[in-house]
C-alpha cells in the first residue's frame, strides 16, 4: 500500500477523543447504495464485520447479510487475508483490525450525516 492511497480518519464526533488510524481509501470510497439500490462492496463488508463483531457461523452471516455461500465465501477469504477477520473452528470473529475499520466507517457515516 503506498502513502498517496492512506488517509487519517479522527473521531470528530467525541470532541476531547482523537482516533488515530491509517485506511485504505479504497475501502471508504463508497457509504452510500449504489442507485438501482445494489448494495456495494463496502456495505457487504460492514455487515460481515459487523455480525462477526462477538462471534457467528458462515450460515448466521449468510442470512443475516443476504449473501449466497458463494459470496460469502469470497468475501470471508478476502477480509481474512486482509486481517480484518479470524476463523476460530466454524466460528468467524472481527479482529481489532476490523473493529478499528467498523469504527472509522462509522465516523465518516457521522460526518456525512448519512441515516
Amino acid at each position: 500500500m503506498t502513502e498517496n492511497h492512506l488517509c487519517g480518519v479522527t473521531d470528530l464526533s467525541k470532541g476531547r477523543k482523537r482516533v488515530k488510524t491509517k485506511i485504505d481509501v479504497t475501502e471508504l470510497t463508497s457509504l452510500v447504495k449504489c442507485e438501482r439500490g445494489r448494495r456495494g462492496r463496502q456495505d457487504i463488508i460492514m455487515g460481515i464485520l459487523r455480525v462477526a463483531k462477538h462471534g457467528s457461523k458462515k450460515t448466521n452471516m449468510i442470512d443475516k447479510v443476504k449473501l449466497s455461500s458463494a459470496q460469502c465465501t469470497r468475501y470471508l477469504e478476502d477480509l481474512e487475508r486482509a486481517g480484518y477477520i479470524s476463523r476460530e473452528g466454524a466460528v468467524w470473529r472481527t479482529t481489532e483490525k476490523g473493529l478499528q475499520l467498523i469504527g472509522a466507517c462509522e465516523i465518516c457515516h457521522n460526518l456525512m450525516n448519512i441515516t
